[in-house]
């Protein structure tokens, strides 16, 4: 998963993804993005977990790319787009 945070320029490729990054502990206060990213991440793997079936990081991107498109329709209503960008 670092690799795709890196390829879409999420993080530095020097940046050291820890465990307890991942699961919403530590790490820093002001990175929304990647913390609203890594949640997304887990609430998918705990979807698979109850269908029974294992993760693949090309329906989390899909998941990720309607999130996003749901988020920037959300912005323009509420009138926050310059906060989005």
């Amino acid at each position: 998963m670092k690799e795709f945070f890196v390829s879409i320029h999420l993080i530095p490729a020097s940046h050291v993804l820890e465990m307890c990054e991942c699961l919403g502990f530590g790490g820093e206060e002001d990175d929304v993005l990647l913390n609203h990213c890594l949640l997304l991440a887990r609430y998918y793997i705990c979807c698979c977990k109850f269908k029974n079936i294992s993760p693949c990081i090309g329906e989390y991107v899909q998941g990720l790319k309607f999130n996003f498109e749901i988020e920037k329709q959300v912005s323009m209503v509420t009138g926050s787009e310059n906060k989005f960008q």
